[in-house]
C-alpha cells in the first residue's frame, strides 16, 4: 500500500468511526422523541457534536489524497 493510499484509508476509517459514533447518538435522540425512552440531556449536545465531527471527518475524506 502506497503512502497516499493509506493516508486515504486513514481518512475513511475515521469517517466511518464517527458515522457510526453519530448513528448512536441520532438513535437515541429519535427513540426520545417517539417517546420509547426518557429523555437525557446529554443526548442532544452529543447528536449535535457527533454530527460536526463527522463533518469534518467527511470533508477530510473528499480532499485529495496528495495533500
Amino acid at each position: 500500500m502506497t503512502d497516499v493510499n493509506a493516508k486515504q484509508a486513514r481518512r475513511l476509517r475515521a469517517a466511518i468511526r464517527e458515522a457510526k459514533r453519530f448513528m448512536q447518538y441520532a438513535e437515541e435522540a429519535a427513540d426520545i422523541f417517539e417517546g420509547k425512552r426518557k429523555s437525557d440531556i446529554r443526548i442532544f449536545p452529543g447528536a449535535k457534536r457527533a454530527s460536526m465531527e463527522l463533518t469534518r471527518a467527511l470533508a477530510d475524506v473528499r480532499r485529495s489524497p496528495y495533500v
